[in-house]
């Protein structure tokens, strides 16, 4: 019996360990990208050379296509479970409402920073023709444009993440007083 309380009891410590490491996780991932989207428009407003100006849009689209392919991949159906255990329904509703809006823009702009990407980014396209011609296709309004409703939804969601960090910090608080501490 007590074998089998104390391998319960490491299973919830560690369950509530991994919620607590994911909501972390989620924080720093979304300020990471942006301050990596900070620094890119920094770039775009600062430079003046059309083919660095380029190259930045290209850095752009690939860090818009990977980190919201990211985001939504981490919080999937298993984040979703565990913020429904552990938060009200308003503020589960309020980060699926957050994270549609993340679907919607990767649907809406995909084949665009894919085509980046594959072309001239992340690997490369064959044929130079194709390379040229993506990369004259870069629009430094649009890249401007397209940052800027990126940073929008990370501003955003960003909250939905930080508003977990005390709950996750509760619940690992109540755990050890609950298993750990000795009365």
């Amino acid at each position: 019996l007590l074998k089998t309380q104390f391998s319960e009891g490491f299973k919830l410590q560690r369950k509530t360990w991994e919620e607590a490491l994911l909501v972390w996780n989620l924080c720093g991932f979304v300020q990471m990208i942006s301050l990596e989207t900070k620094s890119i428009q920094k770039g775009l407003y600062s430079e003046t050379d059309e083919w660095h100006r380029r190259n930045i849009i290209k850095q752009a689209y690939i860090m818009m296509y990977e980190s919201s392919d990211d985001l939504l991949q981490q919080t999937g159906k298993q984040f979703l479970d565990m913020i429904s255990e552990l938060c009200p329904e308003e503020k589960v509703d309020r980060f699926k409402l957050e994270r549609k809006k993340w679907s919607l823009f990767r649907k809406e702009h995909e084949a665009e920073f894919q085509k980046v990407r594959n072309n001239v980014g992340a690997h490369r396209e064959h044929d130079i023709i194709e390379q040229i011609n993506t990369i004259g296709e870069l629009n430094w309004s649009r890249s401007i444009e397209l940052l800027l409703e990126y940073e929008k939804l990370t501003l955003e969601i960003a909250p939905c993440f930080s508003e977990l960090i005390p709950v996750v910090v509760d619940k690992i608080g109540k755990f050890h007083n609950a298993h750990l501490v000795r009365k």
